[in-house]
């Protein structure tokens, strides 16, 4: 039974889909938060307009109704960055979705370089090999059936490059025989594991210093109040 071990780094062939992504994010959030600050900004108002009316009723109260106004409005702008969080990470996926089934559609040099690291960074590390079988789709075997060993054996150093039929859409599954060992970098794969990917990196460099943010300015209220 072989083996399977993780696909290599993705990050040269994504880096500009998920840059210009990541651009677009920021704008998104960083509306979202003008927006939210208009919102509790307005609930701001609103309280103190009730304030007036309950006056008489106490502090205690008054103090009450700022805290849940201003609750209400922050559960608001979650609401909201949720939504943004799901449209922003479902638009990367969909870019590099997009991204990979062009260079798949298109072919020609590009893509074969494509082709290329993929291997490469599936070997990286393993030496002294005599054949790897390279699986693609039948139309890229048909695109580069003459040139593709000839290059992956110069690149790699290895013996023997073998080209199979897979049924993929585009990618490659590269398999070491002496290894007993198969990698899955096909197309649908390197899509299912780009996503959580996405996710993480949108989380970290995005929400994360947002919900900081949030976190800094909730307590500075409740120093205010206290």
């Amino acid at each position: 039974m072989t083996a399977t071990k993780p696909m290599g780094d993705l990050s040269a062939l994504t880096e500009h889909v998920l840059g210009e992504a990541k651009r677009r994010a920021a704008e998104i959030v960083a509306r979202a938060q003008k927006q939210a600050e208009q919102i509790i900004t307005q609930a701001e108002q609103d309280a103190k307009a009730r304030e007036e009316e309950l006056v008489h009723a106490g502090l205690d109260e008054i103090n009450r109704l700022r805290r849940q106004i201003i609750s209400q409005a922050q559960l608001r702008v979650k609401e909201e960055l949720l939504r943004e969080k799901a449209e922003i990470l479902g638009r990367i996926i969909g870019e590099v979705r997009n991204r990979l089934e062009d260079l798949c559609a298109k072919g020609g040099s590009e893509y074969r370089d494509v082709l290329i690291g993929l291997v490469q960074s599936t070997v990286a590390g393993e030496e002294a090999l005599d054949e790897v079988v390279i699986h693609l789709s039948d139309r890229d075997l048909t695109r580069y059936k003459d040139d593709l060993p000839l290059r992956l054996k110069k690149k790699l150093g290895v013996g023997t490059v073998t080209l199979a039929p897979d049924n993929i859409r585009g990618g490659v599954i590269v398999e070491i025989p002496s290894r007993h060992m198969e990698v899955d970098s096909s197309l649908g794969q390197l899509i299912r594991e780009f996503a959580p990917k996405v996710e993480a990196v949108v989380y970290r460099e995005i929400f994360a210093p947002v919900e900081r943010r949030e976190r800094q300015g909730g307590n500075n209220d409740d120093n205010q109040q206290s």
